[in-house]
């Protein structure tokens, strides 16, 4: 019988949890994650305002020592989308 999972939550945190149970567990589990708000993520998005792109969201990713979240992006074929800041923008 498969176990039942459920996550409170569709922000990052429980987006990338979800996906590494589905990953670690495969089909003996039963997972459902649910979200409160119409759409998952959490406070992050991107928004398009005419030329511009906004990222939003309550951190910027930073992957210096984060070779984990460099994986998950790889695993979920985000890569070749990552936008990377320029030099300038290190002093925030």
């Amino acid at each position: 019988m498969k176990k039942q999972v459920t996550i409170l939550g569709a922000g990052i945190t429980g987006l990338a949890l979800g996906f590494y149970l589905k990953e670690r567990f495969q089909d003996s589990i039963d997972l459902k994650i649910i979200e409160k708000t119409e759409r998952p993520g959490g406070w992050i998005r991107s928004v398009q305002s005419g030329p511009f792109l906004f990222e939003q969201g309550p951190r910027t990713l930073r992957c210096s020592g984060g070779e984990t979240t460099l994986e998950l992006i790889d695993k979920i074929g985000l890569k070749t989308d990552l936008l990377y800041s320029k030099k300038e923008a290190n002093i925030r």
